[in-house]
């Protein structure tokens, strides 16, 4: 392809030194999956350069929780190169489209939407023990496990350490609020029916 001549003449110099019989098969590699090879290469090379990577996008893929490289390649393959494309995501389409079994996608999902709601907040509600949307939902319906949870989130947030751990002030306020936002919409509640389809079939 073209972006595999660009590449070959482009790397050429730095490459030849290390491994000159290698360039015309890494070329060739590179042409059939550009988009795979340039997210490893994103991810890495800061990594071995010790830097940390600026993302041009404010909700990274990376907050959610179990997913690696491979899987953010693949969904970035999808078109989902952020939380907020995974959190509208079609959960069928995605099924279609990327080698991952649906538990594993409505979980990322469930992760995505609570993710885009409190953004830089999510550390806070992932140490009190909520990490989906699904969790929001059945922690803020029951009397006694919401205010539990405003007393863990207002202690977590009064930590010495809370700044350096990223633990950000969550008002009782503004979980009130998601909760009413979340609780009725239909997404969510197609989501929580597939997976609880899931788990029926797995018993």
């Amino acid at each position: 392809s073209d972006l595999a001549i660009v590449l070959f003449f482009g790397l050429r110099d730095l490459a030849v030194v290390h491994f000159p019989e290698w360039i015309p098969a890494i070329a060739f590699l590179i042409g059939w999956f550009p988009r795979r090879f340039f997210r490893f290469l994103k991810e890495k090379v800061f990594t071995l350069m010790g830097m940390r990577q600026k993302e041009a996008k404010s909700l990274p893929l990376e907050m959610i929780q179990g997913t690696q490289l491979f899987q953010r390649t693949r969904l970035s393959e999808a078109g989902i190169d952020d939380a907020e494309n995974l959190a509208n995501a079609n959960l069928l389409e995605l099924l279609l489209r990327t080698p991952f079994n649906p538990r594993l996608l409505i979980d990322w999902i469930s992760q995505a939407k609570l993710y885009i709601i409190f953004r830089d907040q999510i550390y806070t509600l992932r140490e009190a023990k909520v990490r989906t949307i699904f969790d929001l939902k059945r922690t803020m319906g029951d009397d006694e496990a919401k205010a539990a949870l405003f007393a863990i989130v207002k202690r977590l947030s009064h930590k010495a350490d809370a700044k350096k751990a990223g633990l950000r002030e969550i008002s009782e306020e503004e979980l009130k609020v998601a909760y009413v936002a979340c609780k009725d919409d239909k997404d969510i509640r197609w989501l929580e029916s597939a997976q609880r389809c899931l788990l029926g079939l797995e018993k």
